[in-house]
Order: C-alpha cells, then structure tokens, then sequence
C-alpha cells in the first residue's frame, strides 16, 4: 500500500473521523484562513511528522486555501523562506 493510501485509509476510519471532527471543532468549523464553511479539509503545516502530527501540526483550510497554502509553501521553501498565509 502506497504512503498515501495508507494516509488516505486513516483519515477515513473511525479514529481518523473522530480526529477530524475534534480538530474541527477546536478550530470552529472554519477556514483557518478566509473563514469560509464549506468545503474545509485538514491540511499539514508540515509534513515530516506524518502519521506522527499532533494537532498543533494541523490547520483546518477550505480547498480554495489550501491550494494557495501549499503552493505557498513550495515556493516558500525553495528560496528559504518562512511561511505565512495571505488573507484573500
């Protein structure tokens, strides 16, 4: 089974639904970013503890967000610098 598969399978289980309705929660049911209600999905501020990442590795985005997010990051971290998410 390939990484994301596995990755995938996890967060479809119970305990990975259970997870993600407490990061939800704590995290009001909204884009992290531009407070958007629909279509939100947890998304990695990193990805070097995967399926070790605690909660404060997490961040609740909607999908239009976490393009730019992680997009962001790309280019972010090819030039060494820190990233930061920018309001819409």
């Amino acid at each position: 089974m390939t990484i994301w598969r596995k990755y995938v399978s996890y967060w479809r289980s119970p305990q990975g639904q259970e997870r993600r309705r407490g990061i939800m929660s704590r995290m009001g049911i909204r884009c992290a970013n531009c407070d958007n209600l629909e279509n939100l999905q947890i998304s990695h501020l990193a990805f070097d503890p995967l399926f070790n990442e605690t909660d404060p590795d997490l961040i609740l985005l909607c999908t239009d967000c976490t393009g730019d997010f992680y997009e962001e990051c790309f280019l972010l971290t090819k030039v060494g610098r820190s990233v930061r998410m920018k309001s819409r």
